[in-house]
């Protein structure tokens, strides 16, 4: 499956995959946001061959890192964004539940990743998908930066999982899944 989010390409490749959707464009969400207004979800919710649900949220802020408003998303190890990410994440759950009881065309996609993200004998992972530019400083520097960024996320879903990943286009480590940057 092939979606496009934020200006990047995702590529699930459909033999590590066996559910994947773009959550935020299903019917079953856009019936929700229209009932209850300022409703959020995640980009994307899969489940891979080893039965792991990831709920996938995508940022891209390539070539915005300069402007307020991003910087002040970014900055504080990026507490306004991952508390951002959180509500995203909270408020999908109740969507997955509404379209298991309710769907009128995919109650079972619905109910099946439900069902996983409530067994524990399953993973359930979040991964905030940032595109940033980390420009200043030494590696050690941007790999602390971004190790604080996922202990802020993890802190914030410590309610519902500890596995939260931090990824990026150039340093994907989710098998099954390629992603690029399109052009501008």
């Amino acid at each position: 499956m092939e979606f496009t989010e934020s200006n990047l390409k995702f590529v699930f490749d459909d033999s590590h995959w066996e559910l994947i959707t773009q959550f935020d464009k299903e019917t079953d969400y856009l019936k929700v946001c229209k009932a209850v207004k300022e409703t959020k979800s995640v980009d994307f919710i899969g489940i891979n061959n080893n039965g792991t649900t990831y709920l996938f949220e995508i940022k891209n802020f390539k070539g915005h890192e300069r402007d307020q408003e991003v910087r002040a998303r970014l900055g504080c190890n990026a507490e306004e964004l991952m508390t951002e990410i959180s509500q995203k994440v909270r408020d999908t759950l109740p969507c997955l539940l509404a379209g298991a009881r309710n769907s009128t065309h995919k109650a079972d996609f619905w109910e099946t990743v439900s069902s996983n993200i409530m067994d524990n004998s399953h993973r359930l992972i979040v991964v905030a998908w940032i595109e940033q530019l980390i420009d200043s400083g030494s590696e050690a520097e941007k790999k602390s930066k971004l190790s604080m960024q996922r202990s802020k996320l993890k802190q914030k879903l410590s309610w519902l999982t500890g596995r939260v990943n931090i990824q990026c286009y150039n340093n994907n480590t989710i098998e099954g899944l390629v992603v690029s940057l399109l052009p501008e």
